[in-house]
């Protein structure tokens, strides 16, 4: 009687060790060396003297049509931003000597340029962690028509990458 309880113990003990064991899974976490999407790298040169970086004067980056701002009265010759992943197309506008919001977040002073990026999807799937990146194919820029042509301060865009594959290489050199 003692062994056959003693057998029920050590079956019952082997069966719940492998239900715990087999119901474990690893953490799914992705790690931060793990490439994802890339940003849109984009560079700013002086338009008269051409090799020479030109950073634009307290720019202020945001998304068209929200009050999304991706970056905030900047002087850097060279930024990242993000493309949509869900759509074709990402709509920016790039601000010049943006001030400082007032209390309602508006600026009224700065020297907007609207930019439009349309492009391809490449959806690669990664792994279960780390789940799709996206890599963007046929870049395309183009400034989007103002009131008055002549208060563009971008003056030329030259896309030096048509496909975003790494964050290493300047996709747009912009001229101003």
């Amino acid at each position: 009687m003692l062994r056959k309880t003693i057998i029920k113990y050590a079956f019952f003990s082997l069966a719940f060790g492998l239900v715990l064991l087999t119901s474990c899974q690893r953490d799914d976490i992705c790690p931060q060396s793990t490439v994802t999407t890339p940003q849109l790298r984009i560079s700013f040169f002086d338009f008269e003297e051409r090799d020479i970086p030109k950073p634009p004067a307290n720019l202020r980056v945001k998304l068209s049509e929200t009050d999304s701002i991706l970056l905030n009265r900047v002087n850097i010759p060279d930024i990242r931003i993000p493309l949509r992943t869900n759509q074709n197309f990402t709509e920016y506008d790039f601000i010049l000597n943006a001030a400082v919001l007032d209390s309602t977040g508006v600026d009224t002073t700065g020297n907007p340029d609207r930019l439009l990026f349309a492009y391809a999807r490449n959806e690669i799937y990664i792994n279960r962690a780390c789940s799709y990146k996206v890599n963007y194919i046929d870049l395309n820029a183009n400034l989007q028509p103002e009131q008055d042509a002549n208060s563009f301060w971008i003056k030329e865009i030259n896309i030096t990458e048509e496909i975003i594959e790494n964050e290493t290489n300047t996709h747009i050199f912009i001229y101003h």
